[in-house]
C-alpha cells in the first residue's frame, strides 16, 4: 500500500479586493491547490467598480508558503448630461462595467440634431468652462470611469450663451495701460479672440519693431532679455496653432495662451523702447 506523497499537500493563494486606500470591496477567496501545480487567479467583475491594478503573482506555481495577492478596484463615476443652456434638463447615468473587469461598456448619447454637439465641461461652479468637443458621441468612452464626466448638448448660440451665463458673476480683470503699438494693439486684440486664425496673425506681426530697429538704437543691456521673451512668445503661438489643429486644447486652454501671447508682447514692448 502506497503512503500519500508529499506533493499532494494543499496550499492556497489569498485573494483580496481592495481599493487604492485599501479599503475593503468584499470578503477575501482563496484558491487551493496541490503544492506544485499551476494555478491562476482570475479578475472578476465587480458592480460599480474597475480594476485599475493589481499587485502580487496572478499566475504561478502553488509553493510551500502561500501567496497573497491584491486585486485594486475604484468605484465607477457617473456621466452627466445637460441638453441646452437649462440646467433642469440633466440626466444623469452610471458608467457600467463590461465583460473585462477592467474596461467599461461604450455608451450611446442621446442623437443630436442639427447643429447640436456635445461638448466636455472643465471645471466647477464660476471656473467652469465649455471644453472639447465629443468626437464620437455614438460610442462615447470617458478618458478616466472613475471620475465623473460632465457634458453639455448645445447649438453654436447656446454655447455662446451658457459661457455669458456662468462668468456673469466673474470680476472684472483690472484694466492695463494702454499702449499704442501695432504689438500692443495685437495684444489687446488676441486677448480676446479665441480662434486659431487669429493667433495666426498675431504670429504675423510678432515683434517686427523690435527686430528691425538697427541695433545700435537699442540699449544693449535689454537685448537678451527681449530676445528671450521673442523666443518665448514664438513657442507659445505655435503651440497654439499645432495643438489646436489637432483638436487637443479646450476653450479654457486656449484662452489661457492667448493670454500668455498677448502678455508677452507687451513685456517685449515694454524692453524695446
Amino acid at each position: 500500500m502506497m503512503l500519500e506523497n508529499e506533493t499532494s499537500a494543499l496550499n492556497y493563494v489569498v485573494i483580496n479586493f481592495i481599493t487604492a486606500d485599501r479599503k475593503k470591496i468584499i470578503d477575501p477567496l482563496k484558491i487551493f491547490k496541490p503544492i506544485g501545480e499551476f494555478y491562476q487567479v482570475n479578475k472578476p467583475r465587480l458592480d460599480g467598480y474597475i480594476l485599475t491594478s493589481y499587485r502580487g503573482k496572478l499566475e504561478g506555481v502553488m509553493k510551500e508558503e502561500s501567496e497573497q495577492v491584491e486585486l485594486i478596484y475604484e468605484p465607477l463615476g457617473k456621466l452627466i448630461i445637460q441638453s441646452g443652456i437649462d440646467e433642469e434638463n440633466t440626466e444623469v447615468r452610471s458608467f457600467q462595467i463590461s465583460e473585462r473587469a477592467n474596461q467599461v461598456k461604450m455608451i450611446s448619447l442621446p442623437k443630436i440634431q442639427g447643429s447640436e454637439d456635445y461638448y466636455y465641461v472643465e471645471g466647477h461652479g464660476d471656473e467652469r468652462q465649455i471644453g472639447k468637443r465629443v468626437i464620437n458621441p455614438d460610442n462615447f468612452l470617458p478618458d478616466d470611469p472613475t471620475s465623473d464626466v460632465y457634458l453639455v448638448k448645445l447649438t453654436l448660440e447656446q454655447l455662446d450663451e451658457l459661457e455669458k451665463r456662468w462668468h456673469a458673476q466673474e470680476q472684472p480683470v483690472e484694466a492695463k495701460p494702454e499702449i499704442v503699438s501695432v504689438n500692443a494693439q495685437t495684444a489687446k486684440k488676441a486677448a480676446k479672440v479665441a480662434s486659431v486664425q487669429e493667433i495666426s496673425k498675431v504670429e504675423k506681426v510678432k515683434v517686427t519693431e523690435f527686430i528691425q530697429k538697427p541695433k545700435e538704437e537699442m540699449n544693449m543691456q535689454l537685448l537678451e532679455p527681449t530676445l528671450l521673451l521673442c523666443d518665448a512668445f514664438e513657442q507659445v503661438t505655435h503651440a497654439l496653432v499645432e495643438f489646436d489643429k489637432k483638436n487637443q486644447l479646450s476653450q479654457l486652454q486656449r484662452k489661457q495662451l492667448i493670454k500668455k501671447a498677448s502678455a508677452l508682447l507687451v513685456a517685449i514692448e515694454k524692453l524695446s523702447k
